[in-house]
């Protein structure tokens, strides 16, 4: 995923006018694009903004902390046992499908221009 990240940033590198920010799918993805950053001689976040989403272990530590999207884990895998608990053993009121949304939060670091 790191590497997908990098081709795509070189790819928007090569885009004008440039970028000035990006999100990416996830935070692997956002590391690889911070690599063709660098590489392009460009700065994380004065050149270019970065968000990745996952708020992967240590992507606080990063030379540039990585900025994210994050959601509860725990709220995941308690929707995810309930909604597998529904299908082992019907609930008759329950929807056949059902779409649940757990809340993201925005962690703000330092690749999207974050306090340092």
């Amino acid at each position: 995923m790191e590497a997908d990240g990098y081709r795509a940033m070189k790819k928007l590198l090569a885009v004008k006018p440039r970028v000035d920010a990006v999100f990416a799918a996830n935070d692997p993805a956002a590391i690889g694009a911070m690599k063709a950053i660098w590489e392009a001689g460009l700065r994380v976040p004065d050149d270019i903004a970065v968000v990745g989403a996952g708020d992967i272990a240590l992507g606080d530590l990063l030379r540039v902390p990585l900025s994210t999207v994050s959601w509860s884990r725990d709220q995941q895998g308690k929707e995810a046992a309930r909604l597998l608990l529904d299908r082992i053993a019907p609930n008759p009121s329950a929807d056949k499908f059902q779409s649940v949304v757990i809340p993201p939060q925005l962690i703000v670091r330092r690749s999207s221009g974050g306090p340092e």
